[in-house]
């Protein structure tokens, strides 16, 4: 559905251009806006008069129709200039998930000026197995303009929306009204209320029910098994057999049951529960693991968490793909985690991570042949001692001017022009139930996604770090920094493309990350490409670590292809990378990489 909030349609065609991020990733430009004239040519096709007023309907027409333009006809005031009337099309090619979209604007006159009236928007997307056809309306109607000449203060609150309105009646809404229905959308109206009143019947919810929770092979070996009950807002389910078996487990095959359990009340906070219990058949060795969230204040986005268990873990995620997965870079953790994340002051959020840890190697441990002959330098376990470790972190981030809006108890995020800005502070803390483990390290950064006009999206990332004592750490304790992966173009924000191997810090470090997407900005200009779906994209990054004095710089270029399989929304993409670094041979390299697009966000992974 489009249009379920206001902020969702706002078409504003005195703009130089139009940004409607559910719908398109670039903004379309506007017909009536200062840029208009370099966009779209003109053909005039009559005029009338109203209200002793001359109207001229023109017809637009897009120059380059493959970028993110409209088409249709604009109605406007004689001598006043002022936009009567539109009825325009968006460019579908430019769209996210809708096969068409037309917007309708209507304006008349209140106290001597022409303000929006009625706005319409009709569109068609398909969803669903089989591809089905979908079509929607929306109508929208403002009255009750209060003018004043006093300078109005936008707060950051964007709308309220109350638990009662999805609730009421037709009745209610009957005389509210202004838009009178057709005798065909009453009476989809009328069966539209039946079938939810039998949708919310105690019968029809335990017989959804009762079909969702038949188990058949497919949900037993591939999806999971699911349980249902709906009336008391419970829902469990057991992980598939493909999840259940680690074919490439530590140390050889292992076995593992799990499942989850989650609990929703009425007020809408939300118990979490999980929990896996699996096996090792080649070391004989039984592990487990567990956790529960609770999230108590979801206006606050307030949740506490516990886990525990014992697990093989990595002891780092930033290893190349090379070393990522081989046996080196696993230890077993045995642990008690506590955490609490809050929303402090809007825009500004806590999070408190403490743990517990045993730490102890998997040198013991037999490994598999496959693994020795896939890692053959890096697959040998790091050998130490066992230890424990008590650590405790906190990160502040905030969000300048951030946007929100209110859905009954929940709260949603719409985001800030301006960079979230962090500062995490971090401590292993000795002789707390034995723990030898003693540092402090803070460090500080800001991440940034805006776009730049119709250029693109830019998307920006650094961290600064520093240890300010390290009396006892090992190597967990590290900040470590990603290697080359070999024809693979890893995430740009978090990682370099170029940097050789992977480096570590126990001191100081810097590091910048940039990237920036085009979205056609540049292809739909170049003959023969302006026909493709192909986009242009550019970054590159920056990287100190003191400890070593390695300075790294590196940019890249590349193209991505947009596609779809199924309605998830891909680029695949091709990059060539350029670095200089004061360690590292690697001057250039051809990479691959995909990126996926989150419907919920709105936004690419990177």
């Amino acid at each position: 559905l489009f249009y379920t909030n206001v902020s969702e349609g706002n078409f504003n065609f005195y703009k130089s251009t139009i940004l409607v991020p559910k719908l398109a990733q670039n903004p379309f430009i506007s017909p009536l806006g200062p840029l208009a004239l370099t966009t779209y040519q003109y053909s005039y096709l009559g005029s009338y008069e109203e209200n002793r007023r001359r109207i001229y309907k023109i017809k637009v027409t897009p120059k380059r129709p493959k970028e993110s333009v409209f088409k249709g006809v604009v109605q406007i005031e004689d001598s006043s200039w002022s936009i009567v009337a539109v009825e325009l099309e968006m460019n579908e090619k430019n769209l996210h998930r809708y096969n068409s979209f037309k917007v309708y604007q209507r304006f008349s006159i209140h106290n001597e000026v022409r303000l929006l009236d009625r706005q319409e928007f009709f569109f068609h997307y398909t969803s669903g197995v089989g591809s089905k056809h979908y079509h929607g309306t929306v109508y929208s109607k403002f009255t009750n303009y209060n003018f004043s000449n006093e300078k109005i203060k936008i707060g950051n609150l964007t709308q309220i929306t109350a638990d009662s309105a999805s609730i009421r009646s037709d009745d209610f809404w009957k005389d509210k009204r202004s838009i009178q229905l057709k005798t065909k959308e009453k009476n989809f109206i009328e069966a539209t209320k039946k079938l939810n009143e039998l949708s919310k019947s105690e019968k029809y919810i335990k017989l959804k029910d009762s079909l969702k929770n038949k188990t058949s092979f497919w949900e037993f070996t591939f999806t999971g098994m699911d349980h249902y009950n709906t009336l008391k807002g419970i829902k469990w389910r057991i992980d598939p057999l493909v999840q259940q078996a680690r074919v490439f487990g530590i140390g050889g095959y292992r076995h593992a049951l799990g499942g989850k359990l989650i609990k929703q009340f009425e007020n809408k906070n939300e118990l979490f529960f999980d929990a896996t219990i699996n096996y090792g058949f080649k070391n004989k060795d039984l592990l487990s693991d567990g956790s529960i969230k609770y999230t108590y204040s979801p206006k606050q986005f307030a949740q506490f968490r516990l886990s525990s268990g014992s697990k093989y873990e990595m002891l780092t995620y930033m290893q190349n793909l090379s070393s990522l997965f081989s046996r080196g870079n696993f230890i077993q953790n045995d642990f008690v985690r506590i955490g609490h994340f809050i929303e402090v002051l809007n825009g500004l959020f806590l999070d408190v991570d403490i743990k517990y840890l045993q730490r102890s190697s998997i040198a013991n441990l037999s490994l598999s042949k496959w693994s020795n002959e896939l890692f053959p330098n890096t697959n040998q376990p790091i050998q130490f001692e066992d230890y424990n470790e008590f650590n405790v972190k906190l990160l502040l981030s905030y969000n300048p001017f951030q946007k929100f809006a209110f859905e009954g108890r929940k709260k949603v995020v719409q985001g800030s022009r301006w960079p979230t800005f962090t500062i995490g502070w971090e401590q292993g803390l000795p002789d707390i139930l034995l723990s030898k483990i003693d540092y402090q390290k803070i460090t500080i950064g800001f991440d940034h996604s805006f776009k730049i006009g119709l250029l693109g999206t830019s998307k920006a990332k650094s961290r600064y770090g520093q240890y300010l004592s390290t009396n006892h750490v090992e190597i967990p304790n590290y900040a470590f920094f990603r290697g080359t992966d070999n024809y693979f173009f890893s995430h740009p924000l978090y990682t370099f493309q170029l940097l050789g191997e992977t480096y570590s810090s126990l001191r100081n470090y810097i590091s910048f990350n940039y990237i920036h997407h085009f979205h056609g900005a540049i292809c739909k200009k170049i003959p023969y490409l302006k026909k493709t779906k192909i986009e242009a994209v550019t970054g590159g990054g920056m990287l100190y670590i003191n400890d070593n004095n390695l300075q790294h710089t590196e940019i890249y270029n590349g193209l991505e292809f947009p596609f779809r399989l199924g309605e998830t929304q891909l680029k695949l993409g091709g990059y060539y990378a350029v670095a200089y670094s004061n360690y590292s041979n690697l001057l250039n390299m051809f990479k691959f990489g995909l990126n996926i697009f989150n419907p919920f966000t709105n936004k690419w992974a990177f």
